[in-house]
């Protein structure tokens, strides 16, 4: 995990406390968000994913990188998601799938910088 990410993590705490944490991680706000399919809900989808990683509850990241992918596919967001998915399945042990998903994203976007690593990350878990 980053720096970057790890204090933008922080900053989406410290603001979704001040501003209502309960809310933004609300059916009310996932109502809100597919009706409006905005990007910035996305991206917060993104951050907030992030953080769950970051406090190892990967299963949960899973459910709010499901939730960009749908709103916001074929975007740069959404092909984040993809990527965090698949980081999400190795995170729970669940190899497999981690393969498959990494796999099928370095197909979908070959070419790419996280395609690169994705087929690096099928190969190493393929060989442990």
């Amino acid at each position: 995990m980053s720096i970057r990410n790890f204090f933008i993590g922080l900053i989406m705490l410290i603001l979704g406390v001040r501003y209502g944490a309960a809310y933004l991680l609300s059916d009310k706000f996932q109502e809100y968000a597919n009706r409006t399919k905005e990007p910035w809900t996305c991206q917060f989808e993104n951050y907030i994913g992030h953080f769950y990683m970051l406090m190892s509850e990967y299963e949960t990241a899973e459910l709010y990188f499901q939730h960009t992918m749908k709103r916001c596919p074929d975007s740069e967001i959404s092909e984040t998601a993809e990527f965090e998915t698949a980081r999400c399945f190795e995170g729970v042990g669940q190899s497999q799938q981690a393969v498959q998903k990494y796999m099928e994203f370095a197909e979908k976007h070959k070419g790419t910088r996280r395609a690169r690593l994705a087929s690096q990350a099928a190969d190493l878990l393929r060989v442990n």
